[in-house]
């Protein structure tokens, strides 16, 4: 039976994070932890508007399916670090964000990123007022072999929901301020050459290994956020790798997905890195 943790808070994040993994779940039996992000001083001094939130959810998610099967926590530690806790041993951690609050979620830490760099599990990030789509799942194609891991969850996502894969792969010339001198001399020609076959030969190992899977390859010179963002609007889900490197820095982690969390709109998936990678 599969097992998926889902953070609640009393945002209308929470809600649509509650839909959404009702909508992902269908009737599969799943055992789902519903952890509470309410702050201590909140408990203590809103204890029934708390539970009454808590209780909303778990109508949410019973209502979806008699298949699941729902335990409520309550914790006093930190939000990320209690939903990393919880999450070792299960398949998914499922989290809302409100868009339209960015001042609230900086003052709370950047919650996303600090839970997606926490967990060891994939971490699924839902908007607030998230619909049902059946656009592509856009999956981000790193060169550095970050992105295997989430290349292959993406492409069991794909086969799970019947949904087209893209491939979607960002690339830039090298700037001077990074690169000094061997910037002048970088050939746009053969870099761009390098990257088509990169993301081919990523194209290739999933259609050798996934013949039915419906694919597309977008190779877009841009930087990796914006290339994301360009495609939230057609997609039903994005998957990102992580870099392991921390809240703040590094590729992905750091820079795409924090971004991507408050402007894309999108479900947003961030996936770890397999004990190989």
């Amino acid at each position: 039976m599969d097992r998926v943790v889902i953070g609640v808070d009393g945002s209308a994040g929470s809600s649509s994070a509650a839909e959404w993994l009702v909508d992902r779940l269908g009737r599969t039996p799943t055992l789902i932890d519903l952890v509470s992000l309410h702050p201590w001083v909140s408990r203590v001094a809103a204890d029934r508007a708390i539970q009454a939130d808590l209780e909303h959810i778990e109508r949410m998610l019973v209502g979806g399916s008699d298949t699941y099967s729902v335990a409520v926590h309550l914790s006093s530690e930190r939000p990320a670090r209690v939903l990393a806790e919880f999450a070792r041993g299960a398949d998914l951690l499922v989290i809302g964000v409100d868009p339209r609050r960015p001042i609230r979620a900086a003052l709370r830490g950047w919650l996303p990123v600090r839970v997606c760099a926490r967990s060891p599990v994939p971490v699924c990030v839902i908007p607030a007022g998230w619909q049902p789509s059946g656009d592509p799942i856009t999956v981000g194609v790193d060169v550095d072999g970050s992105s295997g891991a989430a290349v292959r969850w993406a492409v069991r996502e794909a086969e799970a929901t019947a949904r087209r894969l893209r491939l979607l792969h960002a690339w830039h010339l090298p700037e001077p301020v990074d690169a000094g001198a061997v910037a002048l001399l970088a050939d746009p020609a053969a870099i761009l050459s390098e990257h088509r076959t990169a993301l081919e030969a990523v194209r290739r190992g999933v259609v050798d290994e996934h013949p039915r899977v419906r694919l597309e390859t977008d190779l877009v010179r841009a930087a990796a956020p914006a290339a994301l963002l360009s495609y939230a609007p057609s997609s039903s889900l994005i998957v990102l790798g992580s870099h392991r490197l921390g809240v703040l820095q590094g590729g992905l982690m750091g820079g795409t997905a924090a971004d991507l969390f408050w402007r894309a709109r999108c479900p947003i998936a961030v996936i770890p890195p397999d004990d190989d990678e």
